[in-house]
């Protein structure tokens, strides 16, 4: 701008000179006409007019050089006041005219399970294309033309090109090779609406895995859902920024240190899910829902001390790399966002609360008429005949009887088992902390009819997500406890040091631990004697619950229609996982036992499997492996002379009377020479430390610095790609519980061309 004010200044100026240079000149020579000996003398009536005229050159000179005057007056005040009195200004306006800021984007965090797996990480930044319908002309036309381009199905883009007359993303995951592409193929009135932006390449590595569960992003990288969605504010960074020059020639030159902000990455979040559990999960739950022809299905693993879910699955599911490939039913987590009516799985939990009121035993006798029992003008009936009408409560259980239960159950007052119902955490969300969470329905007393809560001892007339349902259960496993659900375990930082953790809460004592074991011991009979044998399994000590429930169409239940479903625990007596699976509408059979109990089985098999595969492989290359046997509890001499017996090397800390810690869990397999750690008083979580011994992985490609690593049970965290220069120390992770390890990668720096170089 300042520059621009000079240079007409000083054209002005030329301009000026030149002028009056040139009326001189003309003024010299005409006096010399009149000095000229050639010319005719004047007459004297021409002596006045040729100084009339002469005067008024004069005039003209006089008046232009005047002009001159206030014209170069005029701009030495112009020049002062850009000079002088508003140089800040001018100076500003000229930055903002010779540079532009440039955004340089933060990535975000990555996703792990409880194994530091990744479900979610970066791999750089896709290209958008965008574009204002208005002009497209021939949309299929455009679709075909850019499908040729990418290879993708020209529909896909057809179908975001028919979506309004405005504005859409047409696609979001163009490479700049592509972009330059699409460019190229628009016609003019089609460039002219086109506009193009960054957008970062998320990427779920595990495909379907936890998809519902991490949930997806929009082409902005901002979360919709899931984990995506609730964490966002963790997980985004702060973006930096740069600015690049422009001189006069439009040369271009990056700015310095102080003109540069970097990019703040976002922070990680650790999953309480085990990758392998979901995997497993998800895929025999496919295989029941397809088999049995169901609308829909929904299994959950947790452990039932801590309520950490180790596996949450829906079907159908969605992969979130393409969630656009999906419609919204896949792409929701039904254990949360959908509910039902739970059907004889309630029937646990009314036994629960008998026996906690002291009004049941196990042995009280009860009528359950193929007749069915009448309850004013309605009669309820069992779901099928019995071979023994008169039957006692533990086989009331086993045979799923609705009649005995609703007998046993009216010993109760129903004010005391809404109280429980509540207390078991029904009728409210159990504050996962994931989208679209219902919290099912419980009516309140006050509404209840005669038949309400007969009904509603066997899992009618009260709805329940699958979640609530596993919480409940959770708590007849632990010996009592309700406790909260947990999904995520901590948040890191890009450093891995955490920034917040979270530990299992005990929402509130529901009922005594006795009265837990009692129902366990019930499940196990169910197992055993009862519906639900289908899901047993060899020396694993399964109790279980079968269910089945008659679903509501159009407010009356459906006599066509229903929901199958199977929970269990495993080993019953010290419940280390609690399973349930659910199929909503099964074809060909209704009953959980048929339908549901052996997708349980099959999945907690290969959940124990998959626990001792790692074991297996171990003992192929010939290291012998010793079961943990389970000492918490015992006294010190005791734990002594088993573990000596059994040939394992250990180590107590803390001596007291009983054992109240192991360092390997009871049934686990350890190395032969591994050392087991037992303690007279119970761990808290291991804080951070240092292990003494750090194996260099510096110099190795990351899939021999993984295998080295991996093969001392290290786990380990790859940052970038190539070769491993740098590694974090070993530490115990406060999270997990497991050793890790960071390896931080670069792939080989190639050698630049010389005329690079040299600009650069």
């Amino acid at each position: 701008m300042i520059y621009s004010t000079l240079g007409n200044s000083q054209s002005f100026l030329r301009c000026s000179k030149r002028i009056l240079i040139w009326l001189l000149w003309n003024r010299k020579n005409h006096q010399s006409l009149h000095k000229s000996k050639f010319m005719i003398k004047k007459r004297p009536s021409n002596i006045k007019s040729e100084k009339v005229l002469e005067s008024k050159n004069r005039s003209r000179v006089l008046f232009i050089i005047i002009l001159s005057l206030i014209v170069y007056m005029v701009i030495i005040a112009k020049l002062y006041q850009v000079s002088v009195t508003n140089h800040d200004y001018y100076v500003k306006k000229y930055k903002e005219q010779s540079r532009k800021k440039i955004t340089i984007f933060s990535p975000k965090g990555y996703i792990y399970d409880r194994k530091y797996h990744k479900l979610a990480e970066n791999i750089g930044f896709n290209m958008a294309f965008g574009i204002n319908t208005k002009f497209v002309k021939n949309k299929n036309d455009l679709s075909e033309r850019i499908s040729a381009i990418t290879g993708d199905d020209k529909g896909k883009y057809l179908k975001e090109l028919k979506k309004k007359n405005g504005f859409v993303w047409v696609a979001d995951d163009l490479t700049e090779k592509e972009r330059l592409q699409v460019l190229n193929i628009l016609n003019e009135d089609e460039s002219s609406a086109a506009s193009f932006k960054v957008t970062p390449n998320r990427i779920y590595p595990q495909g379907k895995t936890a998809g519902q569960i991490l949930g997806y992003i929009d082409i902005d990288g901002k979360g919709l859902s899931g984990i995506e969605k609730e964490y966002e504010n963790h997980l985004s960074g702060k973006d930096g920024w740069e600015y690049i020059f422009k001189d006069g020639k439009q040369k271009k030159s990056f700015g310095t240190e102080t003109n540069r902000r970097e990019p703040v990455p976002g922070n990680s979040v650790v999953l309480t899910i085990d990758d392998n559990y979901q995997a497993i999960v998800e895929d025999e739950l496919a295989k029941a829902v397809v088999e049995w022809k169901g609308q829909k299905g929904v299994a959950i693993v947790m452990e039932p001390g801590s309520g950490e879910i180790l596996a949450m699955a829906s079907f159908p599911d969605f992969d979130p790399n393409k969630p656009g490939d999906y419609d919204p039913f896949a792409r929701k987590n039904k254990a949360i966002t959908d509910f039902y009516e739970p059907g004889s799985t309630f029937k646990s939990l009314s036994a629960a609360i008998l026996f906690e009121e002291g009004l049941l035993n196990e042995n009280d006798m009860f009528m359950c008429s193929n007749n069915g029992y009448k309850i004013g003008r309605f009669t309820i009936k069992d779901s099928h005949k019995n071979e023994v009408e008169l039957m006692s409560f533990k086989d009331v259980l086993a045979n799923s009887s609705n009649i005995g239960t609703l007998q046993a159950l009216s010993r109760l007052d129903k004010n005391t088992y809404y109280k429980y119902l509540r207390d078991f955490g029904f009728g409210n969300k159990t504050e996962l902390g994931l989208t679209g969470e219902v919290k099912g329905q419980l009516t309140k007393v006050k509404s209840w009819s005669q038949t309400t809560m007969p009904t509603m001892s066997f899992g009618q007339g009260i709805s329940v997500t699958p979640l609530q349902l596993v919480t409940a259960y959770c708590a007849i496993a632990n010996g009592g406890n309700l406790v909260k659900p947990m999904i995520v375990k901590g948040i890191i930082d890009q450093e891995n040091r955490i920034i917040e953790k979270f530990e299992p809460q005990t929402v509130r004592k529901v009922i005594s631990a006795e009265a837990a074991s009692r129902v366990r011991e019930l499940l196990r009979y169910v197992v055993v004697n009862g519906t639900g044998s289908n899901a047993d399994i060899p020396g694993l000590k399964i109790g279980g619950k079968t269910g089945t429930s008659q679903k509501v169409t159009d407010g009356k239940y459906s006599k066509n229609s229903y929901d199958a479903s199977f929970i269990g625990m495993v080993p019953y007596d010290d419940p280390k996982l609690v399973c349930y699976v659910m199929i909503d509408s099964p074809k060909g059979n209704i009953y959980g036992g048929t339908v549901c109990a052996p997708a349980f089985k099959n999945i907690v098999q290969r959940i124990y499997d998959d626990n001792r595969s790692k074991s297996y492989s171990d003992n192929a290359k010939g290291i012998k492996m010793l079961e943990v046997p389970n000492l918490t509890g015992i006294k010190t001499g005791e734990a002594e002379k088993i573990l000596k017996q059994k040939g394992i090397l250990f180590k107590i800390e803390n001596e007291e009377e009983t054992i109240a810690f192991q360092s390997k869990a009871p049934f686990s397999l350890i190395k032969e020479k591994e050392l087991l750690v037992l303690s007279g008083t119970a761990k808290k979580s291991v804080t951070s430390q240092k292990l003494e011994l750090t194996p260099s992985a510096v110099n190795l490609s990351a899939r021999e610095a993984v295998k080295l690593l991996h093969s001392l049970d290290i786990e380990t965290v790859i940052i970038g790609k190539g070769s491993v220069y740098k590694q974090s120390d070993i530490i115990k992770d406060q999270i997990s519980g497991t050793d890790r390890c960071s390896l931080y990668c670069k792939l080989p720096e190639l050698e630049k061309p010389q005329i690079l170089a040299e600009k650069k």
